[in-house]
């Protein structure tokens, strides 16, 4: 299920967790949790590319 981390400190995450076969007004679960538990439970998304760089820099 995807989830995304919406706020954070050394040892805790607020996660904000949305079923994607759910109906587009349902609402979202949001869910202060440890950060251990998030790392080892919801799986981390690819870091995005570099973004491309200006000629001449």
């Amino acid at each position: 299920m995807p989830a995304r981390a919406i706020r954070w400190t050394d040892t805790h995450m607020t996660v904000s967790v949305r079923d994607p076969a759910a109906p587009a007004n349902a609402r979202e679960l949001i869910a202060w949790l440890r950060a251990d538990d998030v790392y080892t439970t919801i799986p981390r998304r690819p870091r995005p590319a570099a973004p491309p760089t200006l000629p001449g820099r």
